[in-house]
């Protein structure tokens, strides 16, 4: 086999360690391996395993690619089935530590798959089965074999569905008048031929019926402008047949049990449903096609991408109801928190979604909601950044990338019943803010990581918070406390400075009552709040990672053991790291 580190070729004779044998270095280096089982690396005789495991800790200090491809042929050559293998559990013991093997994540990413944990073997994620991209044109949506489509082209209009096994309904629109090209056809046509007609009459014999012809023409332009008005109210074509095909269409499919190319039409209807039609003709039908795919996601057949979808547009048509988005968004997220829903089904409703009401404040209420919901189910800051790794969507919305932020808001939920600030002054606390979702979004849009609202008191001034950053003075943020805080009166006029640190603050009244406030509120904060919820317990991982990892595991097809698998990226121990 050849030389690992591509000596040159060398025309002294080499004596062989384990023989009598000289022989020339290209021939050495194959007599040691036929015969001994041993590499010739430099001028020394080696076992693989050994050379092979240096090779690897130089391969984390350069990151040389070409090197750990050695380790792969040299593995392959000891043996065969088990070497490679054994080479990606070698590889593990410094993944934290030095640059990962890049080669082998650019084929977990292609490939869509996970590496594993344990022997960096690929590990196959699902893909999930994207909604269909219906085809839509002038009220016609289709879809492989599925068809629902209203025409106009008629004296009234037509009604067309269809699926890849039958014609459901093809005739006159239900409860529909003439369409416009009828009512055109009826009102106004008419009085204009008969013009026309008068026209010619006048024409031919010189009878004078300019007034008829001028009263009958201005019948048709009333005409007109009543059918135009009249079609004007109607719905569109498009909303008209998404009505169709949710009251008409939708109880018909999954009639025989889940089919998955139902399911793919009716995640793509709800797709470009969202601000189309009727929301209360499609609610009950939307309610049984949610039920139908949840199940289908807990037995393994169905997509969540589907569910996902489906869910968007119920939520969506609640919150156009008048319904509090962010509280059904966060019910429906604390499902898959509390294992009712896998996590990707979260993560699939949370991915990409684009809506107005996703503004700053929302989603700042949507974490706290969601993270109190957490908290009650028993998650720590640890278990949520595990889940932040799993399902990065919902990891973006917790904000599992600032743990001591988290840290602080777990503190508080855990505090907010003995209420110990209640020393330096009343004050609400995030949760109670987020009830209300106008008050919850404005507070929130300014400060995402309020924690604590001190109520102001009758002297004024400005306005104090507590925030996962610190204690804000208006718009000014001290993250200690400060040095000095001093109350200085005016030289030209009523009135006195608060300087508290380089900040000054003109107040009218109350400065020395304002000061001792706070310095109340900085001391409780950073000498008594901020080290108690920064323990190291805060970030250890509970009971709950442990029901999350087993219910999100999977098996790795080479060795079997489980793993929280993600895409392009080593996967998560199914256990915790210990040492």
């Amino acid at each position: 086999m050849a030389n690992p580190e591509a000596q040159p070729e060398l025309t002294a004779l080499i004596r062989c360690p384990r023989c009598p044998v000289k022989l020339q270095r290209s021939d050495m280096v194959k007599h040691l391996w036929l015969q001994h089982r041993l590499l010739l690396d430099g001028n020394k005789a080696r076992e693989p395993w050994p050379a092979i495991e240096e090779w690897i800790a130089a391969y984390h200090a350069g990151g040389d690619r070409k090197l750990l491809a050695r380790c792969f042929e040299v593995a392959r050559h000891v043996d065969p089935e088990g070497g490679p293998t054994r080479v990606r559990q070698l590889l593990t013991i410094r993944v934290d530590d030095g640059p990962a093997p890049a080669d082998l994540f650019a084929e977990a990413e292609q490939r869509g798959a996970s590496l594993c944990s344990h022997c960096f073997g690929l590990v196959t994620i699902k893909a999930e089965a994207p909604p269909a991209r219906l085809n839509l044109s002038h009220g016609r949506m289709s879809w492989s074999g599925y068809v629902v489509e209203v025409s106009e082209q008629w004296l009234f209009p037509r009604l067309t569905i269809q699926t890849p096994d039958s014609v459901v309904f093809q005739n006159r629109e239900p409860d529909s008048g003439p369409a416009r090209r009828g009512l055109f056809l009826l009102l106004v046509w008419p009085p204009v031929l008969l013009a026309l007609l008068l026209a010619a009459i006048r024409h031919v014999a010189g009878v004078a019926v300019v007034l008829p012809v001028v009263l009958l023409l201005v019948v048709a332009l009333t005409a007109g402008l009543f059918v135009h008005f009249r079609t004007l109210a109607r719905a569109a074509l498009l909303d008209r047949a998404i009505d169709a095909a949710w009251s008409m269409l939708s109880p018909r499919l999954h009639v025989a049990g889940f089919e998955e190319t139902d399911a793919s039409f009716l995640a793509g209807l709800a797709v470009i449903s969202v601000g189309h039609g009727q929301a209360n003709r499609r609610e009950r039908t939307l309610e049984r096609v949610i039920d139908l795919t949840e199940k289908a996601v807990l037995a393994g057949t169905g997509s969540k991408a589907h569910l996902a979808a489906l869910v968007r547009l119920a939520l969506t048509d609640a919150a156009t109801a008048g319904s509090d988005p962010v509280t059904l968004v966060a019910r429906q997220i604390s499902r898959c928190l509390e294992g009712v829903l896998p996590l990707a089904c979260g993560e699939q409703l949370l991915a990409r979604w684009e809506s107005a009401w996703w503004t700053v404040g929302n989603l700042a209420r949507l974490r706290v909601l969601v993270c109190e919901r957490a908290f009650e189910a028993g998650f720590t800051v640890g278990d949520l950044q595990e889940v932040g790794r799993l399902a990065p969507a919902l990891g973006d919305v917790l904000e599992t990338d600032q743990p001591d932020a988290l840290a602080q808001l777990r503190f508080l939920w855990s505090i907010r019943s003995g209420k110990p600030w209640a020393r330096c002054g009343e004050a609400l606390t995030v949760f109670e803010l987020t009830q209300h979702a106008a008050v919850g979004a404005r507070w929130l849009e300014n400060h995402p990581d309020l924690l604590l609202s001190p109520v102001p008191t009758s002297s004024g001034g400005p306005a104090l918070q507590v925030c996962a950053r610190g204690v804000l003075v208006d718009d000014k943020l001290l993250m200690q406390v400060p040095a000095s805080v001093e109350v200085r009166g005016k030289q030209d006029e009523d009135g006195y400075e608060l300087i508290v640190g380089d900040h000054v603050f003109a107040l009218a009244r109350g400065a020395d009552a304002l000061a001792r406030r706070l310095e109340r509120w900085c001391h409780y904060y950073f000498g008594d709040f901020l080290p108690q919820a920064m323990s190291p317990a805060a970030g250890r991982a509970s009971p709950v990672a442990e029901r999350l990892r087993a219910r999100e595991a999977v098996a790795c097809p080479d060795c079997r053991q489980q793993l929280l698998p993600r895409r392009g990226d080593v996967g998560a121990m199914s256990e915790p790291r210990t040492g």
